[in-house]
């Protein structure tokens, strides 16, 4: 068995599935794709706000691809930078956290100005933490996952 030096374990994504079966897996993607829309739908709204208010635009297609990026990276990414992360605690992780959203706020919506892109990412970061998750809860279980 080859030795990953704590950063990544081979078994930790069946482990994340919770079971090795296709019913894990498919309740994954079906939370996965709800979090995509859900979350696609906050940073819509969330950014339509601050872009009216600031007088850019904003594409509401590229919404939906930060999520899902941010989402593949929540989902694997941590499996990927824990060892990294474990020595900073809860804190690093809210801190790398932020950054990501930063930065994917600043790829796919290159024209807000650097400060409105610092401040939609804390929006949203602060959003995805409380009201996505919440939402997307809600949601699943009327669909039975």
């Amino acid at each position: 068995m080859v030795d990953f030096g704590g950063i990544i374990d081979p078994n930790a994504i069946l482990q994340f599935a919770g079971m090795s079966d296709a019913m894990g897996w498919v309740g994954i993607g079906v939370s996965f794709l709800l979090n995509v829309l859900v979350g696609g739908i906050v940073l819509v709204v969330i950014l339509e706000l601050l872009g009216h208010h600031w007088g850019e635009h904003i594409n509401p297609i590229n919404a939906f691809f930060a999520v899902f990026i941010s989402s593949l990276i929540a989902m694997f990414g941590g499996v990927v930078v824990s060892g990294f992360l474990g020595s900073l605690g809860y804190y690093g992780y809210l801190l790398f956290s932020l950054l990501v959203w930063f930065a994917l706020i600043k790829v796919f919506f290159r024209d807000l100005a650097t400060k409105h892109a610092v401040l939609a990412a804390l929006v949203v970061f602060v959003a995805n933490m409380l009201v996505v998750p919440m939402v997307v809860g809600a949601v699943s279980g009327f669909i039975g996952f």
